[in-house]
């Protein structure tokens, strides 16, 4: 039981992560998509000034190559995209279809207790860690059982029985027959098979304590490294925006300063590419967040659809086309 509840805790947060994985690379896509747009018009403005004789050759071929890069990265998470719908749909049974995102006011839980808090947690209610204990329990009791072959084995017989019939069914006196009896069984020597069972029975408990400490150990890690990695996120997550907000400016600025003629195209490419950049690691950071929240709480055994509908309170329906 406890191995099926830790299972589903498990798909729960695989199906979470897998539609988490969709839309950040629609998000990214969208991204790429309004990259490609700046820097075609940038192409543009690059061409006229050319055309003009008022821009040199290897900006107008700085631009084309870093226009070619965008549109071989949408390529590429195209393709990526198609492989997430599928890994979604594969686990679902589901379509993907249009699906709810991440609001951008959304604000994702924060980490409410200690760390030491959820390894504890984690140790008391994870269900493998439970499964494990279970099983070494099994283990110890099969140990005992394997004892008992050593030791004699006491049989008490009652049994009575009347009859009225005789040979070929002749009817005769009724007769009554009753037994008792002690029957006593005291193993002396047996090949050596329950001394084996013995030795089997302790190798199969020093195993099971084997596979608890192992689980035991992967959970602390698992769980520090999803507290500290929640944690980062959070702080993560401020600094990305401002950091978004920016580079926004400075694209911004530097579109100004080669419409004046103060910076040349290859100002304004880097300045657009580090923009973007931004906006897709901001995206990364703040699926990374939730993925790291429900990894804490299926570690910690408190993961149920329950939390799923949370998040989902989060989403918001897609912009219609």
């Amino acid at each position: 039981e406890e191995e099926y509840f830790y299972q589903l805790a498990v798909l729960l947060g695989e199906v979470s992560g897998r539609y988490f994985g969709v839309l950040q690379i629609q998000d990214a896509i969208e991204s790429n998509n309004s990259e490609i747009e700046a820097l075609s018009n940038q192409l543009d403005q690059v061409e006229s000034l050319y055309d003009r004789q008022l821009s040199q050759i290897t900006d107008l071929y700085q631009v084309q190559a870093s226009l070619a890069a965008a549109e071989a990265q949408r390529l590429q998470l195209n393709a990526e995209l198609a492989l997430n719908q599928e890994s979604l749909r594969s686990i679902s049974g589901l379509d993907v279809g249009p699906l709810f995102k991440l609001s951008d006011s959304a604000n994702v839980p924060e980490l409410e207790f200690s760390q030491q808090f959820y390894v504890d947690q984690a140790l008391e209610k994870n269900h493998q860690v439970l499964a494990n204990k279970f099983a070494l329990r099994a283990a110890e009791e099969g140990i005992s059982q394997r004892k008992g072959a050593f030791m004699p084995q006491v049989s008490f017989i009652a049994q009575r029985q009347d009859s009225d019939v005789g040979f070929n069914n002749l009817p005769i006196n009724r007769t009554d027959t009753t037994y008792v009896g002690l029957n006593v069984q005291i193993p002396i020597y047996s090949g050596g098979r329950n001394r084996a069972g013995l030795s089997e029975a302790h190798s199969v408990r020093n195993i099971a304590e084997s596979e608890l400490r192992a689980s035991e150990l992967r959970v602390r890690e698992l769980v520090r490294s999803a507290f500290l990695q929640a944690q980062a996120s959070g702080a993560q997550t401020s600094a990305a925006r401002i950091l978004v907000d920016s580079t926004r400016l400075a694209a911004e600025a530097m579109q100004q300063g080669f419409n004046l003629g103060t910076v040349t195209s290859v100002d304004v490419l880097n300045a657009l590419r580090d923009q973007f950049r931004a906006e897709r690691e901001l995206q990364r950071i703040r699926y990374d967040h939730i993925r790291h929240l429900l990894l804490l709480k299926r570690e910690t055994g408190t993961l149920t659809a329950d939390d799923l509908l949370e998040v989902g309170s989060l989403l918001v329906p897609p912009r219609a086309e």
